[in-house]
């Protein structure tokens, strides 16, 4: 099943979808940017993200909504992440590199997500010149919030210098997401 809070944010995005006005959903679509200096391993990016996928269960979810009394969220065994690399740094008239991140940037957004087929978890690499890159995250809000991007942020890190440094990454065990999702269910929902 899904938390109290996911099912309140699957309300709105299917509010929003049903809206003949829009085309695809805004609604806890998520995305970050930043700037990135230095050289960096574009396949062992990839690699270390796919492993992130293995370790946290959220970010292998999908959610499933139609014909069901109550919408639930499938996490699936093996899936890979969502990943766009893209060299522009020698691309002749591409002269205004901001823009064109602008636009991609926007460009993703209108994708959106379909909630019950897409990989929830788009991660796009930008190279704008020899050691400049712009990192781009998209996600669903319904697989996590601002407080787990710093975690999912520093994980992906730990795993990608550990296969830089060809050693085992040095991370906690992680708990299941199902754990947190039977411990709700039992909670006394009128006592809270």
């Amino acid at each position: 099943r899904l938390t109290p809070m996911q099912e309140g944010m699957l309300f709105h995005i299917l509010l929003e979808q049903g809206n003949p006005e829009t085309k695809k959903t805004s609604a806890y679509f998520e995305q970050v940017s930043y700037r990135l200096q230095g050289e960096f391993n574009i396949l062992l990016i990839e690699k270390s993200l796919n492993e992130l996928f293995k370790r946290q269960d959220i970010l292998r979810t999908a959610f499933v909504y139609e014909g069901i009394e109550h919408p639930v969220q499938v996490v699936l065994k093996d899936r890979q992440v969502d990943f766009n690399y893209e060299d522009i740094g020698n691309l002749p008239g591409i002269d205004d590199k901001d823009n064109f991140v602008r636009e991609f940037k926007e460009r993703d957004r209108q994708r959106g997500f379909e909630l019950s087929s897409d990989v929830l978890m788009r991660i796009s690499i930008i190279r704008l010149h020899h050691s400049g890159y712009e990192f781009i995250w998209s996600f669903s809000h319904l697989l996590m919030d601002g407080w787990c991007l710093g975690i999912v942020n520093s994980e992906f890190f730990e795993i990608y210098k550990s296969f830089l440094e060809n050693r085992s990454y040095r991370l906690p065990e992680v708990k299941p997401y199902r754990t947190y999702i039977q411990w709700l269910e039992k909670q006394d929902k009128k006592a809270s």
